[in-house]
């Protein structure tokens, strides 16, 4: 990540309005979620990750019908 990524220009737009509420970005490893909540977000979403531990979820239920 660098000072020009969207994500930290959000997060530090927002606290600098005051925004009282929640703060949810996407990041694509660990190492830049982390670095996203060390600036402020409240959520990080590793859209990659969490559809495959959800894939793989549905694959253990047995088959409906």
């Amino acid at each position: 990540m660098t000072h020009e990524d969207h994500r930290l220009a959000l997060i530090d737009g927002l606290r600098a309005q005051h925004f009282p509420g929640r703060i949810a970005v996407t990041a694509h490893t660990e190492e830049e979620a982390d670095r996203l909540r060390q600036r402020g977000a409240a959520l990080v979403l590793l859209p990659f990750r969490d559809a495959a531990e959800r894939a793989a979820e549905l694959l253990e239920k047995p088959p409906a019908g």
